[in-house]
């Protein structure tokens, strides 16, 4: 006696299970705040980053700013602007609230990074390469003139 298989059941097709999820889908952000009457933040004015850099480096030049001085208000800013961040990477993603590390944040963590990075190599940083190595994030302690062994083996290039 042989056994034939049963035809399986097919459910609903495809094409209505899509318009469903569809019609399923959560609003977006901005849905959100139309529904609920708030008002989207105002937008940001774009920032002309050779201008502002120019504007830095002479207010630099222009300062007559010690080092005692720099070191303060470096620590007074530099401290607040990284509980900030802090802050902001620690809080739970919220509808209403932009939680994202921004391009500004992210350069400025990457220059913290840079510092204690040196200040860890302090040491072993002997010419200007070395900190250039830092800054660019390829310094390897222990090694002369911190060049990592994939561009001693010149596997990349300066």
């Amino acid at each position: 006696m042989t056994t034939t298989p049963k035809p399986t059941k097919r459910s609903a097709s495809p094409t209505i299970k899509r318009r469903k999820r569809k019609q399923e889908r959560k609003p977006t952000k901005a849905e959100l705040r139309r529904i609920l009457g708030i008002e989207p933040p105002p937008p940001r004015p774009k920032i002309n980053r050779k201008k502002l850099a120019r504007e830095v480096a002479g207010r630099w030049h222009d300062s007559r700013i010690t080092h005692i001085e720099l070191s303060h208000y470096f620590s007074m800013v530099g401290g607040m602007m990284l509980a900030q961040i802090k802050a902001k990477a620690a809080r739970k993603a919220s509808v209403f609230d932009d939680h994202r590390i921004t391009d500004e944040e992210l350069g400025f963590l990457k220059f913290m990074r840079a510092i204690c990075d040196y200040h860890d190599n302090r040491r072993e940083v002997k010419t200007y390469a070395d900190i250039e190595a830092i800054v660019e994030g390829r310094f390897v302690s222990g090694q002369k003139g911190g060049e990592s062994d994939d561009e001693k083996m010149g596997l990349i290039q300066k």
